[in-house]
């Protein structure tokens, strides 16, 4: 049985207007910090809609699909209170407060369970790691990392993006109708799945692992060291220049159209 400790529990809720699509004010959410017995660990609940998922600053964080949405923080109880659990507009953003000194190459131990319905947008910068530990199915849906940040998750999306820069990478298994994809300095995405229609671009030793998914048909370009592989069971549009590299993996007879300059080459197995 847990004992409720005054000073240990700190209980905020703040109330406003919700909007016409069920959006709550970001001001608005309902706030709880315990203490456990014999741990250092506190925890806080925040409740209201999103349709966008941000996540930064070193924190490590799970998606979980569910009909009630909330968020669910975890950390250590001397900066629980530096970390922002922030909803605008259905834009959520979970990150440590501003000017504080972090070290990102270590563990903060903070760790957030994102429970959510559906969402077509989700962003991982600064170090912040995503899980997304079940498939979601949207009509749309658009994935970033950057400086570092990871995710890590399944998706089908009639329309499905990913861009990746500056270290940031991402890994999943998809299905598209329509897929673009696009990685730049060091970025890197692995995909595996289905997809009608790709685009891809890499650029600035960015990289795309792709070479276990499959698309009817693919316009890929390489250029400044960047690389992509994947399989191409139609048709075919293939551009590498400035030492960028392109390698197609071929499923049955598929129509090539092919350009290469300044030490760029285009590759088909």
């Amino acid at each position: 049985m847990k004992t409720l400790i005054t000073g240990a529990l700190s209980l905020t809720v703040l109330f406003s207007c919700s909007t016409k699509d069920g959006h709550v004010n970001p001001t608005s959410y309902f706030s709880v910090n315990t203490k456990k017995p014999g741990l250092n660990t506190a925890e806080r609940e925040y409740e209201f809609a999103f349709d966008q998922i941000q996540v930064s600053t070193g924190i490590d964080a799970e998606v979980i699909k569910s009909d009630v949405e909330k968020v669910i923080i975890f950390a250590p109880d001397n900066i629980i209170d530096d970390v922002e659990v922030q909803n605008a507009g259905g834009k959520l953003h979970i990150r440590m407060k501003p000017g504080l000194r972090l070290n990102l190459s270590g563990n903060l131990n903070v760790k957030a369970k994102i429970f959510a319905k559906d969402f077509n947008s989700i962003k991982a910068t600064s170090s912040g790691s995503i899980t997304v530990n079940d498939k979601f199915i949207q009509e749309k849906m658009a994935v970033s990392v950057s400086s570092s940040g990871s995710i890590n998750g399944d998706f089908e999306a009639n329309d499905f993006s990913v861009a990746a820069s500056s270290s940031g990478d991402y890994s999943g298994k998809i299905w598209a109708i329509s897929l673009n994809a696009e990685a730049s300095s060091s970025g890197e995405i692995d995909l595996k799945g289905k997809a009608k229609h790709a685009v891809m671009q890499v650029s600035s030793s960015g990289e795309i692992n792709a070479s276990e998914l499959v698309a009817e048909t693919a316009t890929l370009q390489a250029s400044s060291s960047g690389s992509v592989d994947l399989a191409v069971s139609r048709q075919l549009m293939a551009s590498a220049s400035s030492s960028g590299d392109v390698t197609v993996y071929r499923k049955g007879q598929i129509s090539v159209t092919k350009n290469e300059s300044s030490s760029g080459s285009v590759n088909l197995r």
